[in-house]
């Protein structure tokens, strides 16, 4: 799952139809007649005979190897080609000289529609691979493949648009259907991911999604027609991508109706972050805050969001339930969303940088976030994403789930233990001079918290530091207590990381750039804590 993870349009019903399988029986024979050959040399030990029923061409002496059947699986009965005739006759009167082509000649332009969505698939796969390597021959190899994902896109195959219950009554028909729209859906989201990552511009905009979001997972999932008959039952009728994006950004209430499936959510939130992304390149402070507008205008479509996803059935926030791999990953993305409408640390690694001791430098050197009234969102999703894990068992998920976790939650959790540390360094260095409000000050309890159950769940606790309480607050010096917690939160991320078996290099690259950040960290509270006795 952790390749595999969101790409779950890939697993396509339609490869279990038995009628649509190559096998012996569906190659075109030569006639009944024998086949009168060339004779061969005499000292051949080769005799020839000649068949009387599905008879096969044998080579001559020139030849190089046997000609052999030409497997045509997507065949065309003579009932279906009449069936295209009788839908063709309206229009015979444009379509002057026009010849409908035979069963086999159909059968073969099928076959290559089809050839072209597993190739486009089987990019998607290497693409996302190439996000888990993390290193700087797989990011150009990509570029290749990322080209010939936004030329499928904006191809705008018609077989992705038609999906209403009215349009697709047979189930092998809405296969097809369904699997061109969640190629195109999966398409956005992976080349979203170099954007929203890596820092490049998108070239996939939400514009071009001109298809309805994908279906329930009951119903794609289905093995046969009654079952899928059954599932259709109790889901309702589809959404464009374009009308529920529009209605993110609605002041009304969410219909508490809506019921989209995890795959659709996560394509709608991957929408908004490439909107913030957009909004962010439009003001001259491209690493701060948003402006006031774009902040109240992207607030209001992740409160929307969250709603939608709270209220669908299939949500599940489970780390240990392989199913709802898409549901966690979506709050990920929604956490990272929160963070980015105050900072952005996706620019280190643009440009294919994958040099994990640059990396972290540079995300040391971005400037702090400000102390805001709109920031206990995302520093609550931040610390919220640390004791996620604890509660759950930090060295059984570091150790077993990270290999089947979604990449996309990696540099989720990156940008968090970052996000956070520098929200308590500025805590530390405004303490005195702005007293911290009531929601500031539950923040900072939350991560004395967190780091108090983490290190009890560690082999080696003293890693990170002297721990302090929530008393300590009351009677100590606060400025270097929140700087000892900036730097033992990073390390207790890059401590999850270290401990992981992920067979996946992105996974210790960002163990080590929160390795390098954690010792940077704390080298800068040791100088403050010397500067102050002095």
């Amino acid at each position: 799952m952790g390749l595999h993870a969101g790409l779950d349009f890939l697993y396509d019903p339609a490869s279990n139809f038995q009628d649509m399988a190559s096998t012996q029986n569906d190659v075109y024979t030569v006639a009944n007649e024998p086949v009168q050959l060339p004779s061969l040399p005499t000292d051949s030990a080769t005799t020839v005979h000649a068949a009387s029923t599905q008879t096969r061409i044998r080579p001559m002496e020139d030849d190089f190897e046997e000609l052999g059947p030409v497997p045509c699986p997507w065949k065309i009965h003579e009932e279906e080609r009449s069936q295209i005739l009788g839908a063709l006759s309206p229009f015979h009167h444009l379509l002057i000289g026009f010849a409908l082509p035979s069963r086999l000649a159909l059968g073969r332009y099928i076959t290559g529609a089809i050839k072209q969505l597993r190739t486009v698939q089987a990019a998607l796969l290497l693409d996302k691979f190439a996000v888990c390597q993390c290193d700087s021959q797989s990011a150009k190899d990509t570029l290749t493949l990322q080209s010939l994902l936004a030329a499928y896109l904006r191809s705008s195959n018609p077989l992705a648009k038609s999906s209403s219950k009215t349009n697709c009554k047979n189930w092998h028909d809405w296969v097809i259907h369904e699997s061109y729209r969640r190629t195109q859906l999966g398409i956005f989201f992976v080349l979203n991911l170099h954007t929203v990552f890596f820092d490049k511009p998108p070239i996939a905009l939400t514009s071009q999604l001109d298809v309805d979001l994908p279906c329930p997972t009951a119903e794609w999932i289905a093995p046969s027609q009654s079952a899928w008959d059954n599932a259709r039952m109790h889901t309702p009728n589809s959404v464009s991508f374009q009308d529920a994006f529009s209605a993110l950004f609605s002041e009304s209430p969410a219909d508490k109706h809506l019921n989209y499936s995890p795959f659709a959510n996560l394509v709608l939130i991957h929408a908004l972050l490439q909107r913030i992304y957009l909004a962010r390149q439009m003001q001259s402070n491209p690493s701060g805050s948003l402006r006031e507008a774009d902040m109240y205008e992207m607030g209001l479509a992740l409160k929307q969001w969250t709603a939608i996803w709270k209220q669908a059935p299939e949500s599940i926030l489970d780390p240990l339930n392989h199913d709802g791999s898409n549901s966690l990953t979506s709050t990920a993305i929604l956490g990272l969303a929160r963070i980015r409408l105050h900072s952005n640390y996706s620019f280190p690694m643009r440009a294919g940088n994958r040099d994990w001791q640059k990396v972290a430098k540079r995300l040391f050197d971005t400037a702090p976030p400000l102390r805001t009234e709109n920031m206990t969102l995302p520093l609550l999703h931040s610390a919220h994403a640390l004791n996620f894990l604890v509660k759950f068992g930090i060295m059984y998920i570091s150790r077993t789930m990270f290999g089947w976790w979604d990449n996309q939650n990696l540099f989720y959790y990156l940008e968090a233990a970052v996000f956070l540390s520098k929200w308590l360094e500025t805590m530390a260095e405004t303490y005195q001079a702005m007293r911290p409000t009531e929601a500031e000050l539950k923040i900072i309890g939350i991560v004395v918290r967190v780091i108090e159950e983490l290190a009890a769940s560690l082999d080696a606790p003293e890693s990170l530091g002297h721990l302090y309480t929530l008393g300590d607050l009351d009677h100590g010096n606060v400025s270097l207590i929140l700087r000892s917690l900036s730097s033992q939160i990073v390390r207790g991320w890059a401590v999850v990381f270290d401990n992981s078996r992920a067979p996946w290099a992105i996974v210790g690259f960002i163990g080590r750039s929160l390795d390098l950040y954690a010792q940077m960290a704390e080298e800068r509270r040791l100088s403050k804590e010397n500067a102050s006795l002095v």
